[in-house]
């Protein structure tokens, strides 16, 4: 009945049985999301389909609004007292990326030894979350921020976020890594790892430091740029690597981005140089609860692709006129990286993209020590810790490296974070899908708006790869990769 009412709306539906006697499916009508072609609704859908309800700290009386209740747990005064503390005087920088959410401080200090301080400061939040409370629960079910061109989802309320997040002359627990490195040199000399009280001197956003490239000098930034120059070099075995060019969809393979726009191979150079930091903090915390902790360590890890997609690929490359090393996953990076054409490298990035699976989290004692490895970023060790506001995962590492510096067991067995890997997992995977769902709507309209004002549109593409009724093309304006069917071509036979 007035069937012609509901056309233009979008439900959810849930199947509850499906016989094998039967053509169709028997299931229920669970919500109406709204119009069809409202962007909104659109965008509601994406998260649906990819098992984000977004209702996990919702007021059943207002589902407009967030619990009130959701608030951060006091730390206790003894806790706080035992903190080492890094105060105004360290000229401490928080970075954001994402608005006003900022979980990640550094400062860099010169010692009178002849070496350098760089401090690497990570909000701390699981000393304000209780474990196995409601939100600790909430916010593992939902596991992972959602970052799309048109809206976010954040893993934390926002009352959480507004409390827990970096500012300015506000003191904040903070779990830190210190490394001192050779003045000269930048090699590493010392790790020191603890529970501190920082109280950052300012908040700024990742693109203050692209000036770095091709602005006024400032001492701070040009400093962060060549330690974390340093570390990449080191990262790939590359003595004379500079940060850009950087194969960014190779490393999506890890983790996918927080501030998205229509080009996947867009990365700010701050954005470079914090992540690159970021990586060694992370691997740095994954080597010290994997010597502590063992078996129970939680872990990531990117497996090696298969030998023969790997040969294949290389031949593929070798139609291009270049020759990839496909030895080990640095030489590979550095072949692709003598490639001076930008359209020419970023296409054999995309064919060397498609023959790697998406990293993944893992209990130590539940894989052969073998392959622990992360191939895409060339580490023989790696977890997630330094974004806490936006990933489940580094709540579970929080806990375990707390446990390590307070010298007292960790209660979760190997069995419960098996399950909890394989659930971040797939939560993860389906926010890449969600992000990926998003990018194409924002391009579908792009697109759409441009042919609109112009009546046709021209664009330069690169064909990747010819089959026998189809041919993959590669448009570096938009930073996509699509197949194109020759049946499908509005062509005169």
């Amino acid at each position: 009945e007035n069937a012609d009412k509901y056309s233009d709306r979008l439900f959810v539906a849930s199947i509850k049985r499906w016989p094998i006697t039967s053509l169709h499916p028997f299931g229920i009508l669970v919500s109406e999301l709204g119009e069809i072609n409202d962007p909104n609704t659109e965008i509601d859908s994406i998260l649906r389909d990819s098992n984000f309800l977004s209702n996990e700290y919702l007021d059943p009386k207002d589902p407009k609004k967030e619990k009130s209740t959701y608030q951060p747990f006091p730390i206790d005064e003894n806790n706080w007292n035992k903190r080492t503390r890094f105060d105004e005087n360290y000229n401490i920088v928080g970075f954001t990326e994402r608005g006003p959410v900022s979980e990640f401080a550094i400062h860099i200090k010169s010692n009178s030894d002849g070496t350098i301080e760089l401090g690497c400061h990570i909000v701390d939040v699981t000393e304000q979350i209780d474990a196995n409370s409601s939100l600790d629960k909430r916010a593992r079910k939902r596991s992972t921020g959602v970052f799309m061109p048109q809206k976010v989802v954040n893993l934390l309320p926002q009352a959480l976020n507004d409390a827990l997040t970096f500012q300015t002359n506000k003191e904040n627990a903070t779990i830190s890594i210190i490394y001192t490195l050779d003045i000269e040199t930048l090699k590493l000399k010392s790790t020191w790892i603890g529970e501190t009280i920082v109280t950052p001197t300012k908040i700024v956003d990742l693109s203050a430091i692209d000036s770095v490239s091709n602005g006024p000098q400032n001492i701070f930034y040009n400093k962060l740029e060549e330690i974390a120059t340093s570390f990449y070099r080191e990262r790939i075995n590359l003595p004379d690597a500079k940060l850009a060019p950087v194969l960014s969809l190779f490393e999506s393979l890890d983790d996918e981005k927080v501030k998205v726009d229509l080009n996947i191979f867009d990365r700010s150079y701050g954005y470079i140089i914090l992540n690159e930091i970021q990586r060694k903090v992370n691997c740095t915390v994954a080597e010290k609860i994997y010597s502590k902790l063992g078996d129970i360590a939680f872990l990531r890890r990117q497996p090696e692709p298969i030998v023969i997609k790997m040969a294949t690929f290389k031949k593929k490359v070798q139609h291009f006129g270049f020759d990839i090393d496909i030895t080990s996953p640095d030489t590979i990076i550095k072949s692709i990286l003598e490639i001076s054409d930008d359209d020419t490298r970023k296409g054999v990035e995309i064919l060397l993209f498609k023959t790697l699976s998406r990293a993944k989290y893992f209990v130590a004692g539940k894989v052969e020590p073998d392959q622990y490895g992360h191939f895409a970023l060339n580490l023989a060790m790696y977890t997630h810790f330094t974004q806490p506001l936006r990933r489940y995962a580094d709540h579970v590492v929080h806990r375990q490296l707390k446990s390590v510096l307070n010298n007292v067991p960790y209660t979760d067995d190997i069995n419960s974070l098996k399950i909890t890997a394989e659930y971040c997992n797939f939560k993860k995977d389906c926010a890449y899908q969600a992000q990926e769902q998003a990018i194409h709507l924002l391009l579908c309209k792009t697109i759409n708006d441009m042919g609109n004002a112009t009546g046709q549109l021209f664009t330069m593409a690169t064909v990747l790869q010819v089959y026998e009724s189809s041919f993959d093309v590669f448009i570096p304006e938009f930073g996509i990769e699509k197949r194109v069917h020759g049946d499908q071509l509005p062509l005169i036979k």
